[in-house]
C-alpha cells in the first residue's frame, strides 16, 4: 500500500492505493485545506506545518501506508520536449538528465521528472520523445523533509502534468487517436494538458495572476490575467481563465493538425467543481467538455470524486 498526495496552496488530497498491473486500485482518500501560509508558489515554506498536515489527513481518514508519492507544480519547474536515441529504462535516465542539465543553471541544483510520449523512427534508427520537467532541487528537499516529518518515506516526486499524462494512459477506453485536453488547476495557474493522437504532444500552465510571466516557448501557453474587483471570486476568476485559455489552445491545436482537432475536454482539480464550466465551454467551443470520470474498471470507493483527484492518481502510477 502506498500513499498519493496532491499538494497545493489551498488543498491537500491524498489517497491511499495498490499497484496494480494496469494501474492502481484506490482503497481510501481524503483531504483538507492547506495550512496557511507553508506552500507557496509550490514551494514549501514550512516543511513541519506541511508534515503535521500530511499526517493528518492520513490518520484521520484512516490511510494506509508508509511510502508516498508527490504530485505538485511551481512556476519554478520548466518544461521542454526532447527527443534521445532509444534506450533501456537505467540508461533513459541517464541519457535524458543528462539532456535536462543543458535547461538549467547548474545541473546540481535540478532533478528531472519526465515521461515518455512516444517513439519515431529516422534513417533507420529509433528515437524517444520525452517530455521532462527539470525541477530545482531545493524544492523538491521542501516536499521531502515535510514527508520525512510526518513519518513517512518518499518513493516519487512528479509534476502535475506528468501526472495527468499518466491517468490519460490509465484510460483504455478513451480512443488514443482523438485529441483531448485536461484542464486543471494548481495554485493560480492552468495545467492545461493537451494529448494528441497518442500523446503526441503535452502543453502546459497559463497563468491566472502573478507578477510577471514565466519565460515561454512552443510548449507554453501563458498569458496573465488582470486582477478583478473583489466581487470576482477566485473560482469565477479560474473559470473565466479557463475559458479564454482553452480557446487559444483548441484554435492552436486546429491550425497544428487539422486533422485531429481537439474532440474532448476533461475538467480535473478544482475545475472539475464548477458545475457551470463545462456547460459554457461547450457553448463556447463546441467541443464536449466534462469532468474527468474514472476508466470503466477502475476499483475505488464508490464516493471517490476521480476528477477532483486526478493528480494524485496519475503520481501513484510509475510506468
Amino acid at each position: 500500500m502506498i500513499l498519493s498526495v496532491e499538494i497545493s496552496a489551498q488543498w491537500i488530497h491524498m489517497v491511499s492505493a495498490r499497484r496494480r498491473r494496469r494501474g492502481v486500485e484506490i482503497a481510501g482518500f481524503g483531504r483538507m485545506p492547506t495550512p496557511e501560509g507553508c506552500v507557496k508558489n509550490g514551494i514549501v515554506v514550512n516543511s513541519s506545518q506541511l508534515g503535521e498536515a500530511l499526517a493528518r489527513v492520513a490518520r484521520e481518514n484512516g490511510l494506509r501506508g508508509k511510502r508516498m508519492c508527490l504530485a505538485v507544480t511551481s512556476p519554478a519547474i520548466s518544461f521542454r520536449e526532447l527527443e534521445v536515441p532509444a534506450a533501456k529504462p537505467r540508461d533513459l535516465d541517464r541519457i535524458l538528465a543528462g539532456e535536462a542539465a543543458h535547461l538549467s543553471a547548474s545541473k546540481q541544483e535540478s532533478l528531472m521528472d519526465y515521461v515518455l510520449l512516444g517513439s519515431t523512427e529516422r534513417e533507420g534508427k529509433q528515437f524517444f520523445r520525452a517530455w521532462c520537467a527539470v525541477v530545482p532541487r531545493s524544492l523538491v528537499d521542501g516536499y521531502r523533509d515535510a514527508v520525512r516529518k510526518a513519518g513517512f518515506r518518499p518513493e516519487a516526486f512528479d509534476v502535475a502534468c506528468n501526472a495527468a499524462c499518466k491517468a490519460y494512459r490509465l484510460d483504455r477506453d478513451l480512443p488514443k487517436e482523438e485529441t483531448v485536453i485536461y484542464a486543471g488547476v494548481r495554485e493560480d495557474e492552468l495545467c492545461l494538458s493537451l494529448f494528441g493522437g497518442g500523446g503526441t504532444r503535452l502543453y502546459r500552465e497559463a497563468q491566472v495572476a502573478a507578477p510577471k510571466s514565466p519565460v515561454e516557448n512552443e510548449y507554453i501557453l501563458s498569458s496573465l490575467v488582470p486582477e478583478t474587483a473583489d466581487a470576482e471570486s477566485r473560482q469565477e476568476r479560474l473559470a473565466r481563465a479557463a475559458t479564454a485559455q482553452l480557446s487559444r489552445l483548441v484554435q492552436f491545436q486546429l491550425m497544428h493538425d487539422k486533422q485531429r482537432p481537439v474532440r474532448r475536454i476533461f475538467l480535473c482539480s478544482d475545475l472539475s467543481a464548477d458545475s457551470r464550466l463545462a456547460g459554457e465551454l461547450r457553448e463556447a467551443l463546441r467541443v464536449d467538455a466534462a469532468s474527468a470520470a474514472a476508466p470503466e474498471g477502475f476499483k475505488c470507493p464508490g464516493d471517490f470524486p476521480y476528477s477532483e483527484y486526478l493528480y494524485a492518481v496519475g503520481a501513484a502510477i510509475r510506468l
